[in-house]
């Protein structure tokens, strides 16, 4: 938890206010903005080698947001099951490596569509209050896309596709979320990539570099593991899939 905050105020994710400062803003009928709840999500994540990990998230409550007020269009595209399957057909074709790239903490990227979004403290950061970082009385205005939030998908999308077109990608016609360059294949689901390249070019390498300038990335390498998908490379230059572990989930 401590590790998420301290991220997310790097991140200028949010300013702290007091909240005799959060004052009525013209597109509400209410005395006063009413801070939207927010709660800490838990997760174990599974590593490309099998390993596990933990981590904490804070989101905001978003059903507490209003249409029209608190947001307008939150559709974002994903990436079609088909599309990451021909990828792995081409990269056999054609020789190619398959790397995967996991985007940390993606939507906290862009910043937000509003500025009248507040949120409420979150609950069990109360060594902040002793350290006198904040107050009992404190409550934050976003500056940035939150997880949780119903924007927050189309704000990343649309920052992520803006960038990638501005590097010499163009969509494809087929599917919005898989992206076209001169010995590059890139497929986009929300804060993962994998990226199909010719490795003795260099143009994927390349690429890694431009995206690592721009967000904070994780390099995972040779995909083994995408969409909960085990990968693997065959002796004869093709690629083996598994959905054993999502199987085994659906079974228990």
């Amino acid at each position: 938890m401590r590790q998420e905050w301290q991220a997310l105020v790097e991140n200028h994710t949010f300013d702290i206010v007091k909240k005799g400062n959060v004052v009525q803003t013209p597109i509400t009928d209410r005395t006063e903005e009413e801070p939207i709840g927010c709660k800490w999500i838990y997760r174990r994540k599974i590593n490309p080698d099998g390993s596990t990990w933990y981590k904490a998230r804070l989101v905001i409550k978003g059903y507490e947001q209003r249409e029209g007020i608190d947001y307008d269009e939150t559709y974002a595209p994903v990436s079609k099951m088909a599309t990451f399957r021909l990828i792995l057909a081409l990269a056999t074709q054609y020789g190619w490596d398959v790397d995967h790239m996991d985007v940390v903490m993606a939507f906290l990227n862009p910043r937000i569509d509003r500025d009248n979004i507040y949120m409420e403290m979150p609950l069990g950061i109360d060594w902040l209050v002793s350290s006198g970082s904040t107050s009992s009385g404190s409550v934050l205005i976003l500056q940035k896309a939150l997880y949780g939030l119903k924007q927050a998908p189309r704000l990343w999308y649309e920052d992520i596709d803006g960038y990638l077109q501005s590097i010499g990608f163009r969509q494809s016609a087929e599917d919005p979320n898989l992206y076209l360059q001169q010995g590059v294949l890139l497929v986009l689901y929300v804060d993962d990539l994998l990226i199909a390249h010719n490795g003795a070019e260099g143009r994927g390498h390349r690429i890694k570099q431009l995206l690592q300038k721009k967000y904070k990335m994780c390099d995972l390498g040779t995909t083994k593991r995408f969409l909960g998908i085990k990968i693997e490379r065959t002796k004869d230059g093709g690629f083996s899939i598994c959905q054993r572990s999502y199987i085994n989930t659906i079974i228990r």
